[in-house]
């Protein structure tokens, strides 16, 4: 079987499989704005609230996919199987870039447009908004992007709790086919067996072609790497 052959055979399945996939980053990167962007801003002037935010965020970046899965499945009214386990734990993964981006562009404004705007009698409120915001724009929109390709490739795995996607066709299995026992040697060969088809699993990165349009528009040459290690990295298993 050709990869062709293969999108040809599942592509409404391949379809269907993208559809949940982006929906699943798109819910997963609207809570993750909006609990990042605010939450970086808060934390320009609280010093201990910045310390117990950025390092929460970084303890659950450090987790692995599956781990953080599996550790919010019994966990009542965000765990169990499903979509819902899955976007939580997408979420917590792109907080980090969101979190830290924001704080690393609010602060790193230039110290004499901070003091030209003092000059004129702006609040810290006016300040954060008419000055720093603006300003770290960029910043931010690069940690939104870092967290969107972050999101993309992680989605891929929650497939494993029943949360659909594209990481379906890569927990798929062939059935293994049992093997007669090998002939003595005084019997005669049996001609040689034709070569089997590849198993769908190993045809699975082709079901990436549908979002390849995404990940180039995002400028992200890693993240199909990524993307594709944790394709070869599960079937290593």
């Amino acid at each position: 079987m050709t990869p062709w052959t293969f999108f040809l055979e599942h592509r409404a399945e391949i379809l269907e499989a993208t559809a949940t996939h982006l929906t699943l980053v798109l819910i997963a990167m609207a809570f993750a704005i909006a609990i990042g962007v605010p939450l970086g801003m808060l934390i320009v002037h609280r010093p201990a609230l910045r310390n117990l935010a950025l390092a929460l965020a970084s303890i659950f970046q450090t987790i692995p996919s599956l781990a953080l899965f599996g550790f919010l499945i019994p966990i009542p009214f965000i765990g169990g199987i499903g979509r819902r386990t899955a976007i939580v734990a997408l979420v917590l993964y792109a907080l980090l870039p969101i979190l830290r981006n924001t704080y690393v562009g609010l602060t790193g404004v230039d110290r004499a447009v901070l003091e030209a705007a003092e000059a004129m009698g702006m609040t810290e409120s006016q300040i954060l908004w008419r000055v720093r915001l603006p300003l770290a724009r960029a910043v931010i929109l690069a940690g939104i992007r870092t967290a969107t390709i972050i999101t993309i490739g992680v989605a891929t795995i929650a497939a494993a709790i029943g949360a659909g996607g594209l990481g379906t066709f890569i927990f798929r299995r062939n059935p293994r086919r049992r093997h007669s026992r090998r002939p003595p040697r005084h019997r005669r060969r049996s001609p040689p067996r034709p070569a089997r088809a590849p198993p769908q699993n190993l045809l699975a990165p082709i079901v990436f072609i549908p979002i390849s349009p995404l990940l180039c528009a995002l400028r992200a040459p890693l993240s199909v790497n990524s993307v594709l290690n944790s394709f070869f990295f599960i079937l290593q298993k």
